[in-house]
């Protein structure tokens, strides 16, 4: 079209002002909307803002930019249109599950565990191999082992520095056992050297001490307590018990079929607990076995099970005769919960990464016997042999200076009303600063323990008493003992030390890893995917409790009771009484009982705080009756 040639020079230009205006004020407008996030006011407009070249070169959708478009603070108020599904996404549903069977078959033919996709690096391997998209070649072992090691070492070496730095201030904790290596930490950093309670460790810390005066060496606690269960579990009515316990399990679990009516009768709740070392595993599969009592007997009175072939053969008549006939079977399980739990919450606070346990183990140790005892009702007969089992061990073996400083140092034991200041306590605080401290230190100190022990200055201040149970025992120094450095210093790095060389004991069984109640176990169908010999699934697997003694049940005098009852207690030690992990008795203790749900976890089984005891008690007919023989 051709422009028309009578108009004036002055319409012409009045024409382009005013289209220059109009451009002008659209695109400020559209500025201005995309600023507030609502984006072009039209589809036209939208089309007009682009460029010729971005239209078209999407994949179908309206917009064609493939950009997300910008959110305003109106679009809370909105709600979008809801994307309409293609045929593309059911393609990518099958494109996703080709993807995740290729990753399983990886994992499968190289026997990964299922949970290595929980690691924290998994998911970002995979997003950075999604965003470089098609062609991504993967590295080769070459570069595995060559400059992708080289360049990963860096990068650790650079958080290290960061650790390296807290050395000083916190101390540190060698952790050893038979295949570690060797590693520079420096003498002025290491407070203690963790091992194992073997002969050969006890003699190479008695030589290391001896060498480096400023050091501690102290067994591992996890490994200590763990023999302590071990020394409990050959007692006559905890061995047996055991040994039934150990039936019963091998039988449900070493037959798919019967595993799979259990399953259903607990509503997928398993049987075996693995635990962080040997023995605490039996406990706590006895504690399951226990809490899932009414179904087991459901189950081996059911229908469906008396009429199945499992119900007339030997094993199966013999372990629904222990479930459902055996007079002294439930009794015993309750009595050896009673008696053992206490020492696996022990053994879990200590072995917890959650928080340093030398500030804990020395009330945890005596807490723990204070609630066996008050479990057996104060039966001395019966807590008795419990006890000698700990104190064997406790005493000789696990029980060193660093605790009780430990337990004197900590804020929330020291000024609450259960601390016991005896010579004991004291000795082992003082041992502790004349090893780790020189003497111009260990004088300071000695003088501003007094001001901690009166909670003189910062150390009695509102905040300061408020917080003592909302802070950590080390971050309570940190805040409130400025005014007492040497003495603050010593604390730190005490009440930063772990207790338990992790490694040292872990139970490596075959049901270590976690069983969780959505997993499904290999089934057998047509043909036998497991072995038929069930030399796979050997005692020692499932309990692996060494030396055992199988006690007839004829010498068991004990009368069964219809229900078991889970009771919660209150135990207070008197102020200023000795602790029982020095072997001495206290007084009568006062009992106050308040039931509790049976189905409590043993994690909600605190024993290190406010003197409460829980407690997995029975009738009192359930064990009343056990006989010397029986607790010996």
């Amino acid at each position: 079209m051709k422009p028309c040639s009578k108009v004036s020079e002055d319409a012409r230009l009045e024409c382009k002002e005013a289209l220059a205006n109009f451009k002008d004020q659209k695109t400020k407008r559209n500025e201005l909307l995309q600023e507030i996030g609502m984006g072009p006011t039209s589809m036209h407009e939208s089309a007009l803002s682009k460029t010729i070249g971005t239209l078209g070169s999407g994949s179908g959708s309206v917009s064609g930019s493939g950009e997300p478009i910008p959110r305003g603070p109106m679009d809370k108020f909105t709600t979008s249109q809801p994307r309409q599904s293609t045929l593309n996404s059911k393609w990518k549903q099958e494109e996703r599950k080709e993807v995740c069977r290729k990753i399983g078959r990886f994992i499968y033919s190289k026997g990964l565990p299922f949970n290595t996709v929980n690691d924290p690096y998994w998911f970002p391997m995979i997003d950075a191999v999604a965003n470089f998209g098609p062609g991504f070649k993967p590295p080769s072992m070459h570069e595995l082992r060559t400059w992708i090691l080289k360049e990963e070492v860096n990068d650790l070496s650079i958080i290290m520095e960061d650790h390296k730095k807290a050395w000083k201030q916190y101390g540190c904790s060698i952790m050893s056992d038979g295949w570690t290596d060797g590693k520079k930490i420096g003498e002025e950093n290491v407070v203690q050297v963790i091992t194992d309670n073997a002969s050969n460790y006890v003699n190479a810390g008695m030589r290391l001490m001896e060498k480096r005066s400023r050091l501690w060496w102290t067994p591992c606690a996890a490994h200590c307590i763990d023999l302590m269960l071990e020394d409990i579990g050959k007692l006559n009515v905890h061995a047996t018990t055991l040994s039934r316990a150990r039936q019963v399990v091998k039988f449900i679990y070493g037959h798919t079929w019967v595993l799979s009516l259990m399953r259903t009768f607990t509503k997928n709740h398993e049987l075996i607990r693995p635990a962080i070392t040997r023995f605490a595993t039996a406990f706590l599969t006895l504690q399951s076995l226990y809490k899932q009592k009414q179904a087991l007997i459901a189950m081996f009175s059911s229908e469906k099970w008396c009429s199945s072939t499992w119900a007339k053969k030997v094993e199966g008549v013999k372990t629904r005769s222990t479930v459902l006939f055996d007079p002294n079977f439930w009794p015993h399980v309750a009595f050896c919960i009673k008696t053992t739990v206490p020492l696996v919450s022990v053994l879990r606070e200590v072995d917890s990464e959650e928080r340093p346990a030398m500030g804990y183990i020395y009330e945890l140790m005596d807490s723990a016997k204070e609630k066996i005892a008050f479990n057996c009702r104060g039966m001395e007969r019966k807590y008795g042999p419990i006890w000698r089992k700990i104190d064997a061990r406790w005493t000789p073996q696990l029980h060193r200076p660093l605790h009780a400083a430990g337990y004197y140092l900590n804020p929330q034991l020291r000024y609450g009303d259960k601390f016991s200041n005896v010579d004991e306590v004291r000795k082992g605080l003082f041992e502790c600063m004349d090893r780790m401290l020189d003497y111009q230190e260990r004088l300071k100190a000695d003088i501003q323990l007094d001001s901690y022990d009166q909670a003189m200055g910062e150390f009695g201040s509102r905040i300061a008493i408020d917080s003592r149970t909302l802070r950590s025992p080390t971050s309570w120094w940190m805040r409130f003992g400025g005014s007492t450095p040497e003495l603050q210093k010593f604390a730190i790095r005490v009440l930063s030390l772990t207790c338990s060389a992790s490694g040292c004991e872990r139970n490596w069984s075959t049901f270590e890893s976690e069983i969780d109640s959505d997993d499904e176990w290999i089934a057998e169908k047509e043909d036998p995917l497991l072995p038929l010999d069930l030399c796979w699934l050997q005692d020692n697997e499932l309990f692996n409790v060494d030396a055992i003694r199988v006690v007839s049940s004829n010498s068991q005098e004990t009368q069964a009771s219809s229900d078991h009852m889970v009771s919660s207690h209150s135990y207070k030690r008197k102020h200023n009484e000795v602790p029982s992990t020095s072997g001495g008795k206290g007084k009568e203790k006062e009992l106050n009982l308040t039931p509790i749900d049976e189905d409590e976890d043993l994690d909600e089984m605190g024993i290190h705080d406010s003197g409460h005891f829980p407690t997995i008690d029975t009738l009192d007919e359930d064990d009343d009756d056990l006989g010397e023989e029986d607790l010996s």
